[in-house]
């Protein structure tokens, strides 16, 4: 099996049972800790993995560190590349590489996490191959006893432009519900069709200066008490929203599902509508603000 040991595992969800936190470490990707008797290198800090244990089984480094950085002295750069016939994809990911584990659990994806930021920021650079795409997103995720559900992503919305100067992306958190998280899985990939083998030789990642922010402006109330209800299921045309209370100084800001904002609407109370003919078809999220507070997130869909 050893010839499938790449980022098989990247999309799943096995969350590591360490010390909670609202921050991660090494997140400037400047301390990097060498193993294998020098072989290959990872980003120290303890929750950060790489598929990089492969070299031992004589397959090639995909992620490293290099002084091409946005800032400081060191960043991480990814790089696809082909070992006989086969894609690897150069990745970075909260978590850790399990080379005993069977394909495609290798990768052990995830950080204990209790904190709801609303922003993920970093600078990357990009070098599309032959129309690949890179992956670069954070997932919040709940254990409900059985699975992980998904309580907010942040996910880039052009993954496979090129960029040749570092360029900073600056995503919101989308959240589905006021649910505190329990776990954080950040993922990097130079290939974002990795887990599936797929992939063009030299696409090439860096990322580098990466954070977690919380607005001092905007406070998320995770444990808010307001209750809204929206109809119709789906809409057409119009969606009416019943919240159980007044707000003051209220404002909805509705995203797509690429978690870009694409509608603000102010001045809004206990009830109103909001025209959607404009939208596509589609699920779209939304955020309650008062006085600079976000109060409420959910969703609706428009069909």
């Amino acid at each position: 099996m050893k010839n499938k040991f790449l980022l098989s595992g990247l999309l799943i969800f096995t969350c590591l049972l360490l010390h909670s936190q609202t921050t991660l470490p090494n997140m400037d990707f400047e301390n990097w800790t060498s193993y294998g008797g020098g072989a290959y290198e990872e980003p120290s800090g303890g929750v950060w993995a790489t598929a990089n244990r492969i070299v031992l089984l004589g397959m090639p480094v995909t992620t490293e560190k290099t002084t091409d950085a946005e800032s400081g002295s060191y960043a991480a750069k990814m790089t696809t590349k082909k070992y006989v016939g086969m894609t690897l994809t150069g990745s970075l990911a909260t978590g850790v590489f399990d080379e005993n584990a069977t394909p495609p659990a290798n990768m052990k994806l995830g950080q204990p996490f209790t904190a709801r930021p609303l922003r993920f920021t970093g600078y990357y650079k990009y070098i599309n191959n032959a129309g690949d795409s890179c992956a670069i997103y954070a997932i919040l995720s709940l254990w409900n006893g059985t699975s992980h559900q998904i309580v907010a992503k942040a996910n880039i919305q052009n993954p496979s432009n090129t960029v040749s100067t570092y360029t900073k992306f600056d995503l919101p958190f989308v959240y589905n519900s006021n649910d505190i998280p329990d776990s954080i899985s950040v993922v990097f990939a130079s290939s974002a069709g990795g887990a599936q083998m797929l992939g063009h030789e030299g696409s090439t990642l860096f990322i580098d200066s990466i954070n977690l922010e919380y607005s001092t402006s905007i406070n998320e109330l995770p444990n808010s008490s307001m209750r809204v209800q929206c109809y119709p299921v789906p809409a057409r045309a119009v969606v009416n929203f019943v919240l159980d209370r007044n707000v003051i100084d209220g404002t909805m800001k509705i995203f797509d599902e690429l978690e870009r904002e694409i509608k603000t609407v102010d001045g809004i109370s206990n009830e109103f509508s909001v025209n959607v003919n404009d939208l596509s078809k589609g699920k779209y999220y939304y955020q309650i603000i008062e006085k600079n507070n976000i109060f409420f997130s959910g969703y609706f869909i428009v069909n």
